[in-house]
């Protein structure tokens, strides 16, 4: 026998070796934990140079975060902010951070742009040319003249003496509505505070765990040496909520994972009396979650914590194997070995494993990276685990146990066993009558919830200080964006002139519906538009008239509109534009080169646009793309639920053919009732209690139907051997109940979803799976 099970011991030796050496090579250079949440659903975008774009932007997006410093006096508040930038700069954490606009920016601004002025107008100075309304565009000027408020100057009449280059400054996009410059700081005023602006990018990925410890410990430091009774810091970001999931989800891990082996632990103390258990116990969970967090590392990369807190819940599942060896070895008879132990549970937990494997692999259709992973991270684990059983457990535990009748959950199982032997068939009936009026009662009530939403649970401190942050400086800009693609610089401008165009025209009640960096820099074709639609007001009597009522001589009105009319039009390149520091602060929407030759940029939306009227506006229009992720993900989440349902509808109908291909049709039909309705009843609970259907539910009801298949046929495998198996799947369900179980208390709605769909569907798979037992017995 040692020979025997030498070959299984070294191959299965050599698996959890090599998986130890390579999890000590990861954890020394260092866990690389993803907690990007938006990592874990699936890319729907159609082209290469679309995902890349629209990842880089995103990825742009998240890296950013924003600081209100407030104070109710204004210099101290600017001082404040001075010495918070100041802080930031010295952590070394962040590539750039915007304090505000000096002195030397802005003139460096108008310098840059006065050449360009004549192909620079507003929209609405734009309408009125292309109307030849010139006579309201002299009025205007006249206005701006008389305005006590207006900003007039010789130079300035000189050089623009319609205004058309002021309106166009003027007209630019303002992100923040509230925000007016103050000693080159963005300041907004409020409830007699007044706020100082600082924007930030981080350094590394806001989703790595090393950066967000890194960061926001130098955030914190400098939040505490600026803060005091009169001044206060105000933050959002990515980042935040980053890091928020994260401490979120360790803490889960925790709950979870020790929950689940203190759980353990005492079962199997209380039931098998020894201390040896526990330790081979705790080595199949442990070499399944190290080879299962090896190999699922290296196919990824990283290792989503939304993995690692499902992960922690298989050890309900994984330890079945060792608890199946145990029961049978502490029952057995004066002629036990491992030879004939492992025979006796041999088919019954191969076969459970076949099944849970194929609740993965179903899982694994629909096509979210998120649950790619976890697919494999269980497939390895619980394979390992199995492994260890049925390599290790027979070469290294190969003595009898003393059997102890007098263990209280044996009384408990045996009690239950007889009950389910002596139980009449017309009972049994009624019983499974009333279950389903149940289910269709609770099935009846179910309401679908495809919302995004529910894949993180928002800290509601966060939140409050992101909408409070945005209110106080005015900002409406929504999640969703556009992504322009063109193979070159000109062209890109022009479609995104149009898609602009589009937008204003038929949002016009909204004050800021998008920022867009046409509206900076003109296409070639809008500035020759723009220069000839002056040079043809010029030639009109309407400057003539304009300059002279303003006071100017005839020759001074020659002066001026000769030098009008003899500046030659030059092209404002946009690679001239981003080199230069007055494209900082819009700088972001540019997406520079992407595959197969595209150039890319975006355009930032307001939240109180209508995307579904914005998508039929632009659908016309080649390589534009509305980027609505949180509507895209729930119509997945929404789609994926309903093509799951029917697959589950095809799987069991698979099993119920197997089934009675193994055993008989008329003991496969009892046989597929207990999945059946484990399942059935786990989602009618939910309905019962007005929770919502989720993806998440009906993929937690794969993972029922796999375990109480399995029940199934640990039973129908057991050789009538019926009490060591009804004292393993006692263990085994009460470990799976408190792993989903613990689930259902995350604050995270789809964890909490899917761990009380388990919770529920296990517990009917336990009470119903001796329906088998009464088949075995009435045959014996």
């Amino acid at each position: 026998m040692v020979n025997k099970y030498l070959i299984r011991l070294i191959i299965w030796g050599l698996i959890v070796l090599s998986s130890l050496f390579l999890f000590i090579v990861i954890i020394t250079k260092g866990l690389n934990l993803n907690t990007n949440i938006l990592a874990l659903l699936p890319n729907q975008q159609t082209s290469p140079q679309l995902t890349a774009a629209s990842d880089k932007f995103s990825n742009r997006i998240s890296n950013d975060v924003v600081f209100l410093i407030s104070s109710k006096d204004q210099p101290e508040a600017i001082n404040s902010a001075a010495k918070f930038s100041k802080l930031l700069q010295q952590s070394n954490n962040f590539t750039s951070i915007n304090a505000g606009v000096s002195q030397s920016q802005q003139l460096s601004w108008a310098k840059f742009y006065f050449p360009y002025r004549l192909q620079l107008l507003s929209n609405k100075d734009k309408e009125l040319l292309a109307n030849k309304d010139y006579k309201r565009l002299y009025q205007n000027a006249l206005a701006n003249i008389y305005n006590p408020t207006g900003i007039v100057n010789h130079s300035l009449l000189n050089n623009d003496p319609f205004f058309t280059y002021q309106n166009y400054l003027f007209d630019l996009p303002k992100p923040s509505s509230n925000l007016k410059l103050k000693e080159g700081f963005l300041v907004a005023k409020k409830d007699n505070h007044y706020y100082v602006l600082i924007k930030a990018e981080i350094k590394g990925q806001s989703f790595s765990l090393t950066t967000q410890t890194e960061i926001i410990k130098s955030i914190n430091n400098a939040i505490k040496q600026v803060s005091s009774n009169k001044v206060s810091v105000l933050k959002t970001g990515m980042l935040f909520y980053a890091n928020a999931g994260a401490e979120d989800a360790h803490h889960e891990i925790n709950t979870i994972g020790i929950g689940s082996i203190i759980g353990v632990l005492l079962l199997i103390i209380l039931t098998f009396r020894s201390i040896t258990p526990l330790f081979f116990t705790l080595l199949s969970i442990s070499c399944g979650f190290i080879a299962a967090f090896v190999v699922t590392h290296y196919i990824f990369g990283s290792v989503f914590l939304f993995t690692l807190v499902f992960g922690a819940s298989l050890i309900g599942i994984s330890v079945d194997y060792a608890f199946f060896y145990y029961s049978e070895k502490l029952l057995a008879d004066a002629n036990w070995t491992p030879k004939i132990g492992l025979n006796r549970i041999f088919k019954g937990i191969t076969l459970g494993l076949l099944n849970v494997i194929i609740a993965f692999l179903i899982i694994s259709v629909a096509p979210f990276p998120g649950l790619h992973q976890l697919a494999i991270f269980g497939i390895v684990g619980l394979s390992v685990s199995y492994l260890t059983v049925i390599c290790f457990f027979p070469y290294i535990i190969n003595t009898r146990s003393k059997a102890h009748k007098s263990i209280p959950l044996l009384k408990l199982t045996d009690k239950y066993l007889n009950i389910c032997k002596n139980i009449s068939t017309k009972k049994i009936i009624i019983i499974l009558v009333v279950l389903c009026i149940i289910t269709i009662i609770g099935l009846y009530k179910i309401k679908p919830n495809d919302d995004i939403h529910i894949l993180q649970s928002t800290p509601k401190k966060l939140k409050n200080e992101e909408n409070q942050l945005k209110s106080i400086i005015g900002s409406d800009m929504g999640l969703s964006y556009i992504i322009v693609l063109a193979k070159n610089d000109n062209t890109l401008l022009t479609k995104t002139d149009n898609v602009t165009n589009i937008i204003r025209k038929n949002f016009i009640n909204i004050k800021n519906p998008l920022i867009s960096i046409s509206d900076y820099i003109p296409s070639i074709e809008q500035q020759q538009q723009n220069y000839n639609a002056i040079q043809r007001f010029i030639k009109t009597k309407y400057p003539s008239e304009y300059l002279s009522q303003i006071g100017f001589s005839k020759a001074q009105q020659t002066e001026i509109l000769d030098k009008i009319k003899t500046t030659k039009f030059k092209p404002l390149e946009l690679s001239s534009w981003l080199n230069q520091p007055v494209s900082k602060q819009i700088r972001f929407l540019w997406l520079a080169n992407q595959p197969n030759g595209y150039k890319a940029l975006a355009i930032t939306l307001s939240k109180d646009i209508d995307i579904s009227k914005l998508q039929n506006l632009l659908s016309s229009i080649d390589d534009v793309y509305v980027i609505d992720k949180v509507t895209q993900i729930s119509n997945i989440f929404g789609h994926y639920r309903n093509v799951i349902s029917y697959i589950m509808v095809v799987v069991f109908m698979l099993l119920w053919l197997g089934l009675a291909i193994r055993y008989s049709i008329k003991k496969s039909l009892v046989y597929i009732l207990v999945p059946l309705l484990s399942c059935l009843l786990s989602v009618a609970f939910l309905g019962l209690f007005n929770i919502p259907l989720t993806l998440f539910s009906i993929l937690a009801t794969i993972l029922v139907l796999g375990i109480s298949m399995d029940y199934v046929l640990f039973i129908a495998e057991s050789d009538n051997r019926f009490s060591s198996t009804m004292l393993a799947l006692s263990l085994s369900a009460i470990t799976t109940i408190l792993s989903f179980g613990l689930l259902a208390l995350s604050n995270t709605p789809a964890i909490e979803y899917f761990g009380l769909t388990v919770l529920v569907g296990i517990t009917v798979a336990f009470l119903l799976a001796p329906i088998a037992i009464k088949v075995q017995y009435y045959e014996k």
